[in-house]
């Protein structure tokens, strides 16, 4: 566990340390900021006509809870910059062969950058509650519903950032790791409508399909089988990209 943390802080330190951290930060709030605008300024006026007829406290925890629908999508885009580096630029600098020769596993490598990348996450997910605030001081929302998005939006971004790692281990390029993640994750994502395009799959497409998972969390439901899935979908990538770091090394 020392050597996961070891490695986590090293990672946060030179992903804070850097531009880019800042400039994903930026671009995350800038176009989330706006999502939540225009969400929020179409309730306020659906409001002040009386075209909703049901309670405040409903209406603001769904916008919120179709806010994050809409912004997921987000995520394809941005989290494989959070990722892109933690192994490409290790074997770009020559530094990857060196990380080996200290006394530590694949797995505590591999899990250490993966927390680095969820810590980073994470903190970039906590600016949002300036939008919970905001629906406090405009409304009654419910805390209970809100906080159960908030844990289906951490494990939509935990099973994201497991396959950017993936990409990043698998070139020395992070431009080519980032290409890779998005492409990784576009897929995961059109899952959802290759099952209404193909009948047949629709149950196996259903199941891996990453945004279906996330709908009954933005409906207030903890299922226990989208939690298992989560988990053993990021711990089975996790598990390829260690096999993956395996096999370079010993090339």
């Amino acid at each position: 566990m020392r050597n996961i943390w070891i490695i986590a802080k090293r990672e946060l330190s030179s992903f804070y340390l850097s531009p880019l951290a800042y400039i994903v930060y930026a671009l995350f709030y800038l176009i989330l900021g706006f999502f939540f605008a225009n969400d929020f300024f179409q309730l306020v006026d659906a409001l002040s006509k009386n075209q909703m007829g049901s309670s405040q406290a409903f209406e603001h925890t769904e916008l919120f809870r179709y806010f994050w629908q809409s912004s997921l999508i987000i995520f394809i885009f941005l989290l494989p910059s959070i990722t892109m580096s933690l192994f490409a630029e290790e074997k770009r600098s020559g530094t990857f062969e060196l990380l080996f020769t200290k006394p530590i596993n694949d797995w505590e490598v591999v899990i250490g950058k993966y927390l680095a990348s969820f810590i980073e996450f994470a903190i970039m997910i906590s600016g949002t509650l300036i939008y919970v605030l905001i629906l406090a001081l405009t409304g009654k929302p419910d805390y209970g519903w809100l906080l159960t998005i908030y844990i289906g939006v951490l494990l939509v971004g935990a099973s994201f950032l497991s396959l950017g790692l993936l990409a990043s281990s698998i070139t020395d390029n992070q431009v080519v790791a980032a290409i890779f993640g998005f492409v990784i994750l576009l897929i995961f994502w059109l899952f959802t409508f290759l099952s209404q395009s193909l009948p047949a799959f629709s149950g196996l497409f259903d199941y891996i399909a990453i945004p279906m998972r996330f709908e009954s969390f933005s409906k207030g439901l903890i299922d226990l089988k989208d939690i298992t899935f989560f988990i053993c979908f990021t711990g089975f990538v996790l598990f390829l990209t260690t096999r993956i770091i395996e096999s370079r090394k010993w090339r």
